[in-house]
């Protein structure tokens, strides 16, 4: 099994305490919820990690998920993980998260705009 540091998420020894690579000490990361972690593995390097995060957050539909998912999207050019952050701000359901769906109507991806059109049909 390989271990990851959950601060720099770099690859380390399964019985590391802190991180050779950031210094962390990895048992501080035991007392973080679930919801916490979740959205710290936003920035996490393998995109299928963070796809993952990204539909517990919307299962789980956390509202504290909304800003993190918003600065994400703004951040990567990658139009599924975009596509997959509009459906879970979608699940959340927030007025903002909301309002942010209806801006991507406008986006330069296809992939974006079709999936925020199809967001905000199921809204009327």
């Amino acid at each position: 099994m390989i271990y990851f540091c959950q601060n720099c998420f770099k690859e380390i020894p399964c019985d590391t305490a802190v991180c050779p690579f950031c210094g962390v000490d990895i048992s501080m990361y035991d007392a973080h919820n679930f919801e916490h972690k979740l959205i710290h593995a936003l920035q996490h390097p393998i995109p299928e990690t963070v796809n993952i995060a990204i539909t517990i957050l919307g299962k789980l539909k956390s509202k504290k998920a909304v800003k993190p998912l918003k600065e994400l999207f703004n951040k990567t050019y990658d139009p599924y993980i975009q596509k997959a952050i509009l459906d879970t701000l979608f699940q959340i359901g927030t007025p903002q998260s909301l309002r942010f769906i209806k801006k991507m109507l406008v986006h330069e991806s296809i992939i974006v705009r079709k999936e925020a059109e199809m967001l905000v049909k199921r809204t009327q």
